[in-house]
């Protein structure tokens, strides 16, 4: 794993891959029994009939350790979950997404405001754009930043379309609704959405496996 780094209050972990999170987990579970089986020998010993100087245990290396292993599953959730979006499964049903990927000024790249106002990502995991971005690093999708506007694109071509986009004026409301949301936003850059977004609010897309993750908020300030 790569150093953590102080940022927002809390401790950044960055994971460069699946074994380097799988590392952190293992390094938990260790410090975890090494300090409960301390902890029950302590409790083993006789009192002293005299105070005794502190003795450095575990207990803030697993806590410090616990925080890195919490940010790095989380940051692999968001970035699965992402991963699943513009996967060949869901982009062969999603003609939301593909409509804005093929959309100007940036054809082939989506706008990341669209992934943050997707309802897993804006309320499942509250992920911020700063999360996006950090879960994205070690991911084959490819992120640019253009006059303070973040894309994310595929190295693939766009798969062919099995659903078929609803005629104009028949446009499920989740979708008219969205589209008043952003025409009122104009071209605001990186501004979540309140709305819900693509196929998965059709309830056509289902959630990417999460480990077990499901809600699992950010870590918070120690």
């Amino acid at each position: 794993m790569e150093a953590p780094m102080e940022a927002e209050g809390f401790i950044l972990w960055h994971a460069r891959d699946d074994a380097d999170v799988d590392e952190a987990v293992a390094e938990i579970r260790e410090l975890a029994e090494r300090s409960e089986a301390q902890a029950e020998a302590m409790e083993r010993l006789p009192a002293a009939p005299y105070p005794q100087a502190s003795v450095p245990r575990d207990g803030f290396a697993y806590k410090a350790v616990q925080r890195r292993g919490v940010r790095a599953l989380y940051l692999r959730a968001v970035r699965r979950q992402i991963e699943y979006y513009f996967s060949d499964k869901n982009l062969k049903q999603d003609w939301f997404f593909q409509e804005k990927i093929l959309e100007a000024p940036e054809p082939e790249w989506l706008e990341m405001r669209w992934l943050l106002s997707c309802p897993r990502i804006q309320d499942v995991h509250c992920a911020s754009l700063q999360d996006v971005l950090e879960a994205l690093g070690p991911s084959t999708l490819k992120v640019k930043a253009c006059h303070g506007t973040h894309w994310v694109r595929r190295k693939k071509p766009l798969p062919q379309l099995k659903e078929s986009r609803p005629a104009k004026g028949q446009e499920p409301e989740w979708y008219v609704r969205l589209h008043a949301v952003a025409d009122a936003e104009g071209a605001a850059a990186d501004v979540p959405s309140a709305e819900v977004v693509p196929a998965e609010a059709a309830g056509i897309a289902p959630a990417a496996e999460e480990d077990g993750l499901r809600g699992l908020p950010p870590p918070k300030a120690p």
